[in-house]
């Protein structure tokens, strides 16, 4: 943990303007890169409004009983750090690392989705999920995306823990119930305690 702290400063450092010669830099001094709950967030420090709306999704995930596990998100201003996609996740350790290349609201709660699911099921849990939604797979390389059970259960987290009291329809009671089969906890949906 705190050689990345020591990377990301060094990267912040590195990364400075540098003055008109091109041989002096200056050094940007920014505020500590907030962490909640284990997970931190780089790339905000100086956008409260956006480091507000990721604190608001990590605090969804916590009032539905979801614990995350220890994660860095780092925010980017294009999706080559996502290789093209909106978000992405890189399975490291001892902790994954989340790039969020869009300002989309569905892709950082979709994107630490991915992080639970990873922390949280066995292997039978993710055999039965996928037999239980007829998908193709968990993370088949040559599946399209919605047959791989990976991306169904992100889907039904983040659907689970952001949408805004939808009508629940066939497609909403489904997504309830995925949510209850990943997680063992009621679905906000069904509770009344969705956003």
């Amino acid at each position: 943990m705190a050689l990345r702290i020591v990377l990301a400063l060094v990267l912040t450092a590195l990364a400075a303007p540098f003055g008109s010669s091109g041989t002096e830099s200056t050094v940007a001094v920014v505020s500590p890169a907030p962490t909640w709950s284990g997970v931190r967030v780089l790339g905000l420090e100086n956008d409260p409004a956006r480091s507000a709306e990721a604190q608001q999704v990590v605090t969804r995930f916590a009032e539905a009983g979801l614990e995350l596990p220890t994660v860095t998100i780092e925010f980017h201003e294009s999706t080559g750090a996502c290789n093209g996609h909106d978000g992405f996740i890189r399975y490291t350790r001892p902790a994954p690392a989340i790039s969020i290349c869009s300002d989309r609201p569905y892709v950082l709660p979709h994107e630490l989705a991915h992080a639970w699911v990873d922390a949280n099921l066995t292997d039978a849990a993710r055999a039965d999920y996928v037999e239980r939604w007829g998908l193709a797979s968990w993370d088949g390389a040559n599946e399209d995306w919605n047959d791989r059970g990976t991306e169904h259960a992100a889907f039904a987290i983040q659907q689970n823990i952001t949408a805004a009291s939808p009508p629940m329809t066939r497609t909403w009671r489904e997504r309830a119930e995925a949510f209850e089969m990943l997680t063992g906890v009621e679905s906000p949906l069904s509770s009344g305690a969705a956003a």
